[in-house]
């Protein structure tokens, strides 16, 4: 096959499942596993050279987008330097698809991150999400994205941050509660207590 590198061959014969062949075709970055059972003598090699040619001369390796293409802005908190950063594909997105409907089909595109904002600090490459494509109703790919940029933690944002969560936290509310049931206690008892 000239334009396709075959690799792993394998083959063999019983008497039920006649002479077969498994062999790993790779062409255009691509790689396809032929499964031949039940050929004829010697019929197998045949058949796999034709099914590897007939897959290589109908699909083709698509690049819809490539890696570090920038698909959108996440906001960052905490700090004091950056409101947001870009997002950035982690690798190619490349699918395998047939030649004759690729180039006329719709893709859909969904980003799907694992919060709405991130954190300072952050490292350059750092996964957020992923990028899911959908064509034809179906999932065809999905690809990491990631920051761009280091971004350095505010010291004074990180301070109030955290006095926030402890004010607002289980602890700091239990104690106001337990503070005003004491204080309604003690004015209950003096508003009780007999006047001299």
């Amino acid at each position: 096959i000239s334009s396709v590198v075959a690799y792993g061959l394998c083959s063999g014969m019983t008497d039920e499942g006649g002479y077969c062949i498994s062999v790993k075709g790779v062409f255009d970055k691509a790689e396809y596993i032929c499964i031949v059972m039940g050929a004829q003598e010697n019929g197998e090699y045949g058949l796999a050279t034709a099914l590897l040619e007939w897959a290589s001369e109908s699909y083709s390796l698509f690049t819809l987008k490539k890696k570090g293409d920038k698909i959108g802005d996440i906001p960052v908190m905490l700090s004091g330097t950056h409101s947001q950063t870009a997002l950035r594909l982690e690798s190619d997105i490349s699918v395998l698809l047939k030649n004759d409907s690729a180039q006329n089909s719709d893709y859909k595109y969904v980003l799907s991150l694992d919060e709405e904002t991130v954190s300072a600090p952050t490292e350059k490459g750092q996964r957020v999400g992923y990028m899911n494509v959908w064509h034809d109703g179906q999932l065809i790919a999905c690809v990491g994205v990631t920051v761009e940029e280091n971004i350095e933690r505010n010291p004074f944002l990180t301070f109030m941050e955290g006095i926030k969560a402890f004010l607002g936290g289980r602890v700091f509310l239990s104690s106001l509660v337990f503070l005003a049931i004491i204080i309604v206690i003690m004015l209950f008892i003096s508003y009780m207590k007999p006047k001299i």
